[in-house]
């Protein structure tokens, strides 16, 4: 299980890389339905309203991280075509 941590660990620095590398023009492999993913999940955490307040503590970020899983999920795939592009496999 070990694997599936550090595959875990990985993706937020690459989703991270390939947001900085799509808005600065490096990389143009982010399709329409990630960009919308990205900008309503960040929508989402700038909006006061939570589906579960914040304010109620373990329980207000529930909510949050659920929203982190799904996004992350979604995109999985983009995410690894960006490291192979990172790692010229696709340049």
């Amino acid at each position: 299980n070990s694997a599936t941590n550090s595959s875990r660990s990985a993706t937020k620095p690459s989703a991270i890389a390939m947001v900085r590398a799509w808005m600065s023009g490096d990389y143009d492999g982010v399709s329409r339905k990630t960009a919308i993913i990205l900008i309503a999940a960040l929508l989402y955490f700038v909006v006061p309203f939570d589906v579960v307040p914040d304010f109620l503590f373990s329980w207000g970020f529930i909510d949050d991280a659920a929203v982190l899983a799904y996004v992350f999920n979604q995109l999985r795939e983009e995410i690894e075509a960006f490291r192979k592009f990172n790692d010229g496999e696709e340049r």
